[in-house]
């Protein structure tokens, strides 16, 4: 059970708002992520709750209310620290951009009165911050929250195999073929539960792993994938929290390639006749190198 775009971009409004209305931005990052934790508890507990009454058909309407069961209960905490983890990120975004601007610009953008319009003025402030400093380290984890916590045991699981890469199509794909045939290039890459998508309405994804959004452009050898088409993908991974991917049989023209660069979107070219996948920039070489898994 996962949570719905719809509910990623609600999580990644609330860690926007709450950062860009705390009053004290330069406070220590441990004693932030306290006062954080305790304002976004709440507010997502209650939003997993309401997903999992719809999600199990459980509607309450006072006295005599059904409760959710603990299997259900367990069932819904992926979506509570998927949630979670991207409401953090937010936060932690929002507090890093206004500490830059206040050091080289000697301007906070706080907002005192966080509403529709200003926030996203803000959440463009946001990306443009990370857009410009991708390489940013992030400390607040809601998986390390417990004080005390002992780390994780390293795995001993041995992994396994990749599958073949798929098999030349003499006649070509259709639109609906390359999406099988790039999510196949993408479990031999290691993304071994890499699908097409079967909704409509997924911010224009389609194929999805653990790890990875990817768009298909099935194009001609010499069309090029509109840089709005990237920079819409670099905004669904920027709520998804998902690293992304472009597959195309066209081309990226310079400006395309430039903004993939910088947001950090690994970029492929693939030939379905011949059965050939060609890594375009250095994010989609380190994935051909380390995998996508």
């Amino acid at each position: 059970m996962r949570a719905s775009e719809q509910d990623g971009i609600w999580a990644w409004r609330l860690g926007l708002r709450y950062g860009a209305w705390h009053p004290e931005p330069n406070t220590d990052l441990a004693v932030l992520g306290k006062a954080w934790i305790e304002y976004a508890d709440p507010h997502l507990n209650e939003v997993t709750l309401t997903i999992g009454q719809k999600y199990f058909g459980i509607w309450h309407e006072g006295p005599g209310e059904q409760e959710l069961s603990e299997n259900q209960i367990t069932l819904l905490r992926p979506v509570l620290e998927e949630l979670s983890q991207t409401a953090t990120y937010a936060f932690e975004a929002a507090i890093n951009c206004r500490r830059s601007m206040i050091h080289w610009a000697e301007y906070d953008p706080r907002i005192n009165e966080p509403d529709d319009r200003n926030i996203a003025d803000f959440a463009g402030r946001v990306n443009a911050f990370l857009h410009a400093n991708p390489d940013l380290k992030f400390h607040l984890n809601t998986r390390l929250r417990v004080e005390g916590q002992e780390p994780e045991p390293a795995s001993t699981e041995v992994s396994a195999p990749r599958p073949e890469p798929p098999a030349a199509q003499p006649y070509g794909v259709s639109h609906a073929g390359a999406e099988h045939y790039v999510a196949a290039w993408m479990r031999h890459l290691g993304a071994l539960d890499a699908q097409p998508t079967k909704v409509s309405g997924d911010g224009g994804i389609d194929v999805v792993s653990r790890s990875y959004i990817a768009q298909v452009k099935n194009l001609g050898p010499a069309a090029a994938v509109p840089v709005a088409h990237i920079r819409d993908l670099a905004g669904v991974a920027s709520v998804d929290r998902r690293k992304a991917a472009m597959f195309t049989s066209g081309v990226c023209s310079t400006g395309g390639s430039e903004f993939a660069d910088r947001a950090g979107i690994a970029l492929f070219r693939y030939d379905a006749v011949r059965g050939w996948l060609g890594a375009v920039n250095d994010h989609a070489r380190k994935a051909r190198r380390d995998g996508m898994g």
